[in-house]
């Protein structure tokens, strides 16, 4: 195998090592922060509700006269899974699990968001990777917003990138 080969395999390996490390320091931070605390309660129970009525009813039925829901019907979807499992497990919403559901698919987003900005700065060079790891774990609006405030902005953030 040749010496170029050889490089590329081992630049591979670390930029993977890099890209679960990173992914796996959102996902903990994320989401133990989303467990440890309630959120911001008027659109936490907003999303858990609207979640269920999504899980309850066809999505054609979901806007109605009366009912007050001022979300786009984009992650609507997204909260219907979510409104599956607080309708399944039977939980309050005041539950830390409800709050800690409603974080994980964000989450994802996050993380999956993370690694794409590694991998974007990757060919500047590691120590633009690097840095762009450790912007997208410790980044504290995103953690913030996501784990404290349960929001979806991490959503939103990957959509623009």
């Amino acid at each position: 195998m040749s010496a170029h080969r050889l490089s590329f395999l081992k630049e591979c390996l670390t930029l993977r090592r890099v890209l679960l490390f990173v992914a796996g320091g959102i996902l903990l931070t994320r989401l133990f922060t989303a467990l440890v605390t309630l959120g911001y309660t008027y659109d936490r129970n907003a999303f858990a509700l609207w979640g269920m009525r999504m899980a309850q009813l066809p999505a054609s039925q979901f806007y109605a006269e009366g009912y007050f829901a001022d979300y786009p019907p984009g992650y609507l979807w997204v909260l219907k899974l979510v409104g599956h499992l607080l309708l399944g497990l039977n939980l309050e919403l005041e539950a830390p699990l409800t709050g800690f559901l409603l974080a994980v698919p964000v989450a994802l987003t996050e993380a999956v968001l993370g690694c794409l900005l590694v991998w974007l700065a990757w060919p500047a060079g590691k120590k633009a990777g690097l840095a762009m790891a450790a912007w997208a774990m410790v980044n504290p609006t995103l953690w913030f917003d996501t784990g404290v405030w349960k929001q979806i902005d991490g959503v939103l953030a990957l959509a623009l990138v």
